[in-house]
């Protein structure tokens, strides 16, 4: 018997928890936040990271300033005894250069591009269309993200500033 799962969601300005009956993963968490939901945009937070303060705000501006349903932020990438910005290279301005940006690695751990779940924030009914896959063990953003670009046939806007600290070997 599963074990039941606890889904802490920000629901239009107050913490709900929803008790699911445990086992439905990132996606399903994602899907199920999305589905409560009624704002406009969506946001995902990993539990490991961290927004700063203005990371919504900006992020709505821009998203509203360039009619996008994607905007994704630069992150700081923060390890045991250092941090790096990133991403580090220039970002693709059309949908169909998304997964050549992703998956360009330079360098054996990372690559030039980093798009994270903690740094999307998404119209949702562009999520609600497009889901959440379930039953991937990695990498379920990096799909998301594809498949959000396909979709709108549209790039995500960038805002150009670190507004997520994404933690690095968390082990919870």
């Amino acid at each position: 018997m599963r074990q039941q799962q606890s889904v802490e969601l920000l629901v239009n300005g107050r913490a709900e928890i929803h008790v699911t009956r445990g086992g439905i993963g990132g996606a399903g968490a994602r899907n199920l936040g999305t589905r409560a939901c009624s704002a406009k945009y969506v946001a995902y937070l990993d539990d490991d990271d961290v927004w700063h303060p203005q990371k919504l705000q900006l992020q709505v501006a821009a998203g509203e300033a360039n009619n996008a349903a994607l905007v994704t932020c630069k992150a700081r990438l923060v390890g045991p005894r250092s941090s790096q910005e990133v991403p580090l290279g220039p970002f693709p301005v059309r949908a169909d250069d998304i997964l050549s940006y992703m998956l360009l690695r330079p360098a054996l751990r990372y690559g030039w591009g980093v798009v994270q779940t903690s740094c999307l924030l998404v119209r949702r009914d562009v999520a609600l269309a497009v889901a959440w896959t379930d039953g991937l063990a990695k990498h379920q953003d990096w799909d998301f993200v594809a498949r959000v670009c396909k979709a709108t046939d549209s790039a995500p806007t960038l805002v150009a500033r670190a507004l997520v600290d994404i933690h690095q070997g968390s082990t919870d």
